[in-house]
C-alpha cells in the first residue's frame, strides 16, 4: 500500500458474511486475511492510512476498525459524506 519503513503500523479490520468472502479474493496486494467466526479479519502493515480507510468505508457497515487511528480515520470519512449529503439537500 504505498509504505515504507519509517512510521509503519498494524492495522486491523473485521469483515462480516457474507461480504467477507469478495474481500478475501480483492484484498489489496499487502492484506492478509484470517477466518474469524462470521467473518475474516483483515491485517495490513502500512503508512497509508487514508487509502486503507477509503477501502473499509466503501464495505458500509459490512466492515469494523479494529484499531483506535483506522476507526477515527473511517468515521471523518463518513462524517464528511453525510455532510456532504446533508449540504445538498439542504435549501
Amino acid at each position: 500500500m504505498g509504505s515504507t519503513a519509517a512510521g509503519m503500523r498494524s492495522r486491523t479490520r473485521f469483515v462480516r458474511n457474507p461480504e467477507a468472502r469478495w474481500v478475501a479474493r480483492n484484498l489489496i496486494e499487502e492484506m492478509r486475511s484470517e477466518e474469524v467466526p462470521d467473518g475474516i479479519r483483515v491485517t495490513v502493515e502500512t503508512t497509508a492510512l487514508p487509502r486503507l480507510a477509503r477501502f473499509v468505508v466503501g464495505l458500509g457497515g459490512a466492515a469494523k476498525p479494529l484499531t483506535p487511528e483506522l476507526e477515527a480515520e473511517v468515521a471523518a470519512l463518513a462524517q464528511g459524506a453525510l455532510a456532504a449529503i446533508a449540504a445538498k439537500r439542504s435549501p
